[in-house]
């Protein structure tokens, strides 16, 4: 097959699995106005429903299939709760204490709409959302309580102080000076690294995929996370 029928194949393919990640942001978006005042609710649904690649919910879902797992919908709201951390972390980035983005994706950052204060409220009300968007998803996916509690302590070790939290840290500290090739690694492995291969094994755990099965998606998301960072680095 012709290399360009590959990559067009390929583009419709992440563009019809993007469509359905949109799909249940987009009912994640509706259920969390209905419980959150709008000085949170409104940051979130900004954040969450903006234009992205929806890289990690895709792998999640790739991951599930190729591990033998059959759900055609529910699947979608579990990678969901993948981007909905992504979010968070992209949210708190952009803020004048981190990174002091104006711009995300084309359009202004969250804080510049609706002000530091609410995003930092409404970021942090996203890693519990997220756990709780996951679980019920675990809920119709069927899966046993042990993996339920397996997958949701997957999403938020990554979120956390040995994932993303953590690597942050860790960036911030060593801005404006010499990193060591191994920290540096570390450090990628964290901030970028920890979601990719999360979003991996939640994918074949929700499928019950074998230990020899997980043990390849988290090497693989290993890699993919050190080589993803390393790219975005050098477009920097």
């Amino acid at each position: 097959m012709p290399s360009e029928e590959v990559e067009s194949d390929l583009e419709r393919f992440l563009t019809l699995e993007k469509d359905k990640v949109h799909e249940s942001l987009g009912r994640f978006s509706e259920w969390i106005k209905k419980r959150l005042p709008s000085g949170v609710a409104k940051p979130i649904c900004y954040s969450v429903m903006s234009e992205g690649k929806r890289l990690r919910p895709i792998l999640c879902v790739m991951a599930y299939r190729i591990s033998g797992g059959t759900s055609k919908s529910d699947i979608y709201d579990l990678a969901a709760s993948v981007e909905l951390i992504h979010s968070y972390s992209l949210m708190h980035d952009d803020l004048p204490c981190m990174d002091d983005a104006d711009l995300r994706r084309g359009r202004l950052t969250p804080h510049r709409v609706y002000g530091e204060e609410d995003v930092l409220q409404a970021g942090a009300f996203l890693i519990p959302a997220a756990s709780l968007w996951a679980t019920m998803a675990l809920k119709q996916l069927r899966s046993t309580d042990l993996l339920k509690r397996k997958i949701i302590m997957e999403l938020n070790t990554a979120a956390g102080a040995s994932g993303m939290v953590g690597g942050q840290y860790l960036d911030l500290l060593g801005e404006g000076s010499v990193v060591a090739p191994e920290e540096l690694e570390n450090l990628h492995r964290m901030k970028t690294g920890a979601l990719l291969k999360a979003s991996l094994m939640m994918g074949g755990m929700a499928a019950d995929a074998e230990r020899s099965t997980l043990n390849c998606l988290e090497e693989f998301g290993h890699w993919l996370g050190l080589a993803f960072q390393i790219k975005d680095d050098l477009l920097d």
